[in-house]
């Protein structure tokens, strides 16, 4: 029971298959083949149990907005340079943070509206942010905050302490 596959794994993981298509495997939740059957041109390979997607802009583009709430991997590097999209999604470990997150706001008894709020940035964070939620430092962080306030994109974090 040591390698028990992407199946289990609870995530969607994109590979590329040549130049002109792109492999994604993702376990039976009937919520994501919803998703994943709105992605125009795909089709399904019952050989290597996989979802074949077409790697054309336009059909990333719809990939990754029916793929927006759900932990993708992109098993190839190459990807993130051919699609910059790609980056917008959250990988497992971030979207695993991000539930934790929910859950520690919850026992803080925090209102819905503040949770939403809460996650938002730290979504957003972690999709700008060049390192794993697993490597992020209070560098990160201070810097993140600080393109904020000099951006002009949130006021709010001035009264933060930057140690």
């Amino acid at each position: 029971m040591e390698n028990k596959g992407i199946c289990e794994a609870g995530f969607v993981e994109v590979k590329g298959e040549g130049e002109a298509w792109l492999r994604v495997k993702m376990p039976y939740i009937p919520e994501w083949i919803v998703q994943i059957r709105k992605v125009p041109g795909r089709k399904w390979d019952g050989t290597k149990k996989c979802w074949m997607i077409p790697a054309d802009e336009e059909i990333v583009l719809i990939l990754c907005s029916v793929l927006k709430q759900i932990p993708v991997k992109i098993s190839d590097s190459k990807l993130y340079k051919k699609f910059p999209l790609f980056s917008t999604l959250c990988g497992p470990e971030d979207h695993h943070a991000i539930q934790l997150l929910n859950q520690l706001l919850l026992r803080k008894g925090y209102s819905m509206k503040t949770r939403k709020a809460y996650r938002g940035h730290a979504e957003r964070f972690l999709r700008q942010s060049i390192v794993s939620v697993n490597e992020v430092s209070r560098e990160h962080l201070n810097k993140y905050l600080l393109e904020l306030i000099e951006t002009g994109r949130s006021n709010s974090y001035k009264n933060i302490r930057f140690a």
